[in-house]
């Protein structure tokens, strides 16, 4: 058995970096007098970042009609004690005193036009070996740098490009741009998939191979409240980014491209997609496949009501982390506030695996699950009883059965300052 006790101190420092923006507000800048945008259009420029993950800057009204707008920047410091007894094989962590400190900086500047840049970053240093996946003492958690315009968006650094579900939604190192074409929207990411920015800059050893990525769309509307997508996309992974020893697998290279179409109106959206790609090992025969999904959700005032069906061939590959090649699944799921303290939801899907390979593997299931979250604020304020249910049949590939049950009853308190669940 291994047991640890953790003893911590933490010590947190914020500051802000403030400028004025409003109806004819203005700063003094090298002599020249700069009109800031409006905070409408500021806001909306804010919006356009799908990049960062930064809070929307907080508005406070003055008593002038001007507008102050600050980001802020955050020096986090944790000093702790932890002991740890029994195999050292079950556990990462070791005994000792450690601390922990963490730099967020976020600088946004806004022109006349409503143009805004931005730079942000985050930075971890420790001297404790658990908190880094490679022996390092500092890592350089997130930097992005960008500018936004009213019809277009640029950043470079950590960028996510999220484009459909079977061409492009994954985060890369590297080069992110938007550009509104008349009633078009072209976006396009090209970088390197890899595990930091350490492991990008040489000075540790990368347990995956670096992969070369590229992923463009073009989106349109095709009728009122509908418009399709094109996307294409690909990564090729470096040999000779991991050393012959530590090497599981041959690299690959890939390709794909995508058709789409989505629906949104009155609380009814419908998204569906096709797609084909091609999968080659460096040293095979190329593999092409196939694969097409559609999703469908209706919301309502006191609850929703969702269905779809995905088939995703065995060889597809692409750069969303949503795909799992081989599987086809149909699901039909909602949820319902059935009272004011009480809300339901509910889930069944059928699905077949064709990723397997052992006769334990299992290769059909049928799976129903519910969820019921009771809200207990008349008795404490916070508090919650969460009851799940699940079960599961499934059939493996030399046709034994592999049933499963989860059910789970868990009460949970939340307020400002913390939180706490039995």
């Amino acid at each position: 058995m291994r047991k640890t006790i953790a003893k911590q101190l933490t010590f947190a420092f914020s500051s802000s970096l403030v400028l004025l923006a409003g109806p004819g507000a203005f700063v003094q800048a090298h002599a020249a007098e700069v009109t800031l945008a409006s905070n409408e259009h500021v806001l909306q420029a804010w919006q356009q970042l799908a990049q960062t993950s930064q809070a929307s800057p907080t508005l406070v009204e003055q008593d002038d009609g001007q507008t102050t707008i600050e980001w802020h920047g955050q020096l986090a410091l944790d000093s702790y004690q932890r002991t740890v007894s029994g195999d050292s094989q079950l556990t990462p962590y070791r005994s000792g005193d450690y601390f922990k400190a963490t730099l967020q900086g976020d600088y946004r500047r806004t022109q006349a036009s409503g143009q805004l840049k931005y730079a942000q970053f985050s930075i971890t240093h420790s001297d404790d070996p658990s908190v880094f996946v490679f022996d390092t003492e500092t890592q350089l958690d997130m930097l992005q740098v960008g500018v936004v315009g009213s019809d277009y968006a640029l950043a470079l650094g950590d960028v996510t490009a999220s484009f459909s579900t079977l061409g492009t939604n994954i985060a890369m190192r590297g080069l992110y741009g938007q550009k509104a074409v008349g009633s078009a929207m072209v976006s396009g990411s090209v970088g390197k998939m890899v595990e930091s920015w350490e492991a990008l800059m040489g000075d540790v050893d990368p347990s995956q191979y670096l992969r070369d990525a590229y992923a463009f769309k073009i989106e349109m509307p095709a009728a009122e409240h509908t418009r399709v997508f094109l996307s294409s996309q690909g990564f090729s992974e470096d040999e000779d980014s991991i050393a012959l020893a530590n090497r599981q697998y041959e690299a690959t290279q890939a390709s794909s491209s995508t058709v789409g179409i989505a629906y949104q109106h009155d609380g009814l959206s419908i998204r569906s997609e096709v797609a084909n790609s091609w999968w080659s090992p460096a040293a095979n025969e190329a593999r092409y496949d196939s694969a097409a999904v559609i999703d469908g959700e209706w919301r309502m005032e006191k609850g929703g009501v969702r269905a779809g069906f995905h088939d995703i061939g065995r060889y597809y590959a692409s750069l969303s982390a949503d795909v799992v090649p081989g599987i086809e699944e149909a699901y039909l799921g909602g949820d319902w506030m059935a009272r004011p303290w009480l809300t339901v939801m509910a889930d069944i899907r059928e699905s077949e695996n064709a990723q397997v390979f052992y006769a334990s593997d299992v290769k059909e299931t049928d799976a129903a699950s519910a969820q019921f979250v009771i809200n207990l604020e008349r008795f404490l304020q916070g508090l919650s009883l969460n009851l799940q249910l699940a079960q599961s049949k499934g059939t493996t590939v030399d046709g034994s059965s592999s049933d499963l049950s989860n059910n789970a009853t868990s009460l949970a308190y939340q307020s400002q300052y913390w939180s706490t669940t039995l």
